[in-house]
C-alpha cells in the first residue's frame, strides 16, 4: 500500500516481516515501524480516508484482511479483539516514541544493540525467539531507514557487536549469545512495549 491510497481494509501479519515507512522525492526512505506476526496495519481503515504512510513488505508474507463492517461487528461479539486493537494503537505509539530517542540520542553502537533486543523482545512473545536466535531478513540498507545510519555505517556497527560478543548474524539468522549483556550495553529495557513477558533469559 502506498501513501495515499484508500485504507479500505485492516490488515493483520500472519507470517513474514513488512514495515510502514515514509520517503522524501529524493527516494530516501525512513521506515518508521517494523510489522512483525500479530501486527495490526490499519487498525482504524474505517476512519481514514486516505493512508498518511506506505506499507511494504520485507520478506514473503501471508496477511490476513477484514472489511472494516466485518470488523465493526466482530468488535461488538468480541470485546477481547476490541481490546487487542486498543493494545496495538498503544504499542505501536509506544515504539515510534522510543525510536525517535534512539536514533536522535544514543550512539550507533548502541542504537543498533537497542533496535535488535526490541526485535527479540517482540518475537519472543510471539514464540519465534528461540533459545536467543531468530529470523533477521533485514538488509543493511533497511537497518540504516530504520536506524537512520548509511549501509556503510551499519555495516561497522553489526561488525562492533560482533568482535564484542554481543550478537552473532549468520544467513539470516541473528543470535545473541548474552541478552542480558546486550541489553544491558544499550539501558534496553522492554517495559515501553508493553508485553506480558518480561526480560529475562534468552528464552525465559
Amino acid at each position: 500500500m502506498a501513501e495515499g491510497d484508500y485504507a479500505a481494509r485492516t490488515r493483520i501479519i500472519l507470517d513474514g516481516w513488512a514495515c510502514r515507512w515514509k520517503g522524501l522525492p529524493n527516494g530516501q526512505r525512513q521506515i518508521t515501524e517494523l510489522l512483525l506476526p500479530g501486527d495490526i496495519c490499519h487498525a482504524h481503515s474505517g476512519m481514514l480516508l486516505r493512508s498518511d504512510h506506505s506499507i511494504a513488505t520485507l520478506s514473503t508474507c501471508i496477511i490476513a484482511e477484514a472489511d472494516p463492517t466485518e470488523l465493526t461487528a466482530l468488535l461488538k461479539q468480541r470485546p477481547m479483539v476490541r481490546q487487542a486493537l486498543r493494545w496495538s494503537s498503544l504499542q505501536t505509539n509506544s515504539i515510534l516514541r522510543t525510536a525517535l530517542v534512539n536514533n536522535g540520542l544514543r550512539q550507533a553502537d548502541q542504537r543498533l544493540a537497542h533496535f535488535i533486543c526490541e526485535i527479540w523482545a517482540r518475537l519472543q512473545s510471539v514464540g519465534l525467539a528461540k533459545d536467543g536466535a531468530f529470523s533477521w531478513p533485514l538488509t543493511q540498507i533497511d537497518v540504516g531507514e530504520i536506524a537512520s545510519m548509511t549501509s556503510v555505517h551499519v555495516n561497522r556497527t553489526l561488525g562492533k557487536l560482533r568482535r564484542d560478543g554481543l550478537i552473532t548474524l549468520h544467513k539470516r539468522r541473528m543470535s545473541l549469545p548474552d541478552m542480558a549483556r546486550l541489553a544491558e550495553s544499550c539501558d534496553f529495557r522492554p517495559d515501553y512495549l508493553h508485553l506480558k513477558a518480561e526480560l529475562g533469559s534468552s528464552d525465559p
